[in-house]
């Protein structure tokens, strides 16, 4: 295996599956929308940035102060913020796990016996869309 540097465009993920030597088709995600979900996830969470920054913005417009409005607007920022960072300086869990310990089939022989014990799949129009919509 060639070794990858950071930032060379390559994902974890994708990294930690060619280090165990697994294929990536037989874990959970094979759908069509598995490709688009990890880009969503950004462009959801930049959104939700921008809505929390400007959320209060009324409030600083000159003749518009408000304390309660301020501390309504921003306090979700501190509410998520304070736990996380604390969370974080507490456990010190910010470190990469090395590849080679990285668990991609936990749980995975539970997912593959419900699986099995499934119903058969209905076989009208609608249910093929859905099948070939979501995967």
């Amino acid at each position: 295996m060639v070794p990858r540097h950071e930032g060379s465009g390559v994902r974890p993920q994708q990294l930690a599956v060619e280090e165990a030597g697994a294929d990536i088709r037989v874990l959970c995600c094979s759908g069509r929308l598995c490709y688009c979900l990890p880009r969503k996830w950004g462009y959801q969470s930049r959104t939700d940035n921008a809505e929390t920054q400007t959320n209060g913005f009324a409030v600083f417009v000159k003749g518009h102060w408000a304390v309660p409005d301020f501390i309504f607007a921003y306090f979700s920022l501190v509410a998520f913020v304070v736990p996380y960072i604390g969370y974080n300086i507490y456990v010190k869990s910010w470190r990469w796990a090395p590849l080679t310990e990285v668990d991609l089939f936990k749980g995975k022989a539970e997912i593959d016996e419900l699986e099995e014990t499934q119903p058969p799949m209905a076989t009208g129009w609608l249910a093929k869309f859905n099948r070939w919509l979501w995967g």
